[in-house]
């Protein structure tokens, strides 16, 4: 019984300290970026939906770990911005691909 002692906190300790789950470094500096739905109100848009602008990214192989859409007050005329922008929570290495597909930066909306 004694030599199953120090056999069993040895097992609890190894069980307890390690994880099933992957930590993945290279993902642990993240930014938002975004993309206007179109280039003006009146033109049919680039990205129909926040699902289609999301899709861009995935399909590039560009992890996408939060989402949201932005809809900001614009005026009505043809010539105006939709006033939809669609935000995507990256990982700072892949900016530079997804501002290859036209995002930028995020501008911090009062929401």
């Amino acid at each position: 019984m004694k030599s199953t002692i120090p056999f069993l906190f040895l097992f609890l300790f190894v069980l307890t300290t390690c994880t099933p789950f992957e930590i993945d470094s290279s993902d642990s500096v993240r930014l938002w970026i975004e993309v206007a739905s179109g280039e003006q109100q009146c033109i049919p848009p680039t990205y129909a939906s926040l699902e289609d602008a999301i899709e861009q990214l995935t399909s590039n192989n560009i992890k996408v770990f939060d989402q949201k859409e932005i809809s900001l007050v614009v005026c009505a005329a043809c010539f105006c911005p939709t006033g939809i922008v669609y935000q995507a929570q990256i990982s700072d290495s892949d900016f530079e691909d997804a501002e290859d597909l036209g995002w930028s930066e995020a501008n911090n909306y009062e929401e």
